[in-house]
């Protein structure tokens, strides 16, 4: 069981993300239920040493706040407390988000690890 923190009125989370060796824990990650894929600031993906490449694929993302264009990479792991996931694909953005966000944990993760979210208690676990 992890803790979730309540800032201005949006769930945050720390998560771990794994590249090429390369641990960097992410303590600013907006919890989002809305959102269908997870997503790192650029900042994140250059702490981590995650570059644009030939292979990856771009893509438009669409949602209440506009649109933008991120590109795809396929990194080592992405785990929440206990909860693991190997192997996901992310998307980078080059987008400020505001409100201290560095990543947009998405329900891509959510779904793959059955994550259960208990909003009373704050906290994000598996059954």
């Amino acid at each position: 069981m992890t803790a979730l923190r309540l800032e201005s009125g949006l769930l945050f989370v720390s998560l771990k993300l794994r590249f090429a060796g390369r641990e960097e824990m992410v303590y600013g990650a907006l919890l989002d239920t809305g959102s269908a894929s997870t997503v790192i600031t650029a900042h994140v993906a250059d702490r981590l040493g995650i570059e644009p490449a030939s292979t990856d694929s771009l893509r438009r993302l669409q949602g209440i706040g506009g649109a933008e264009w991120v590109y795809t990479k396929q990194i080592e792991s992405l785990q929440v407390g206990l909860l693991f996931l190997n192997l996901p694909e992310i998307e980078v953005s080059g987008s400020d988000y505001g409100f201290g966000i560095e990543a947009i944990l998405g329900t891509d993760f959510l779904l793959s690890v059955g994550a259960v979210l208990d909003l009373r208690n704050l906290t994000i676990s598996a059954l």
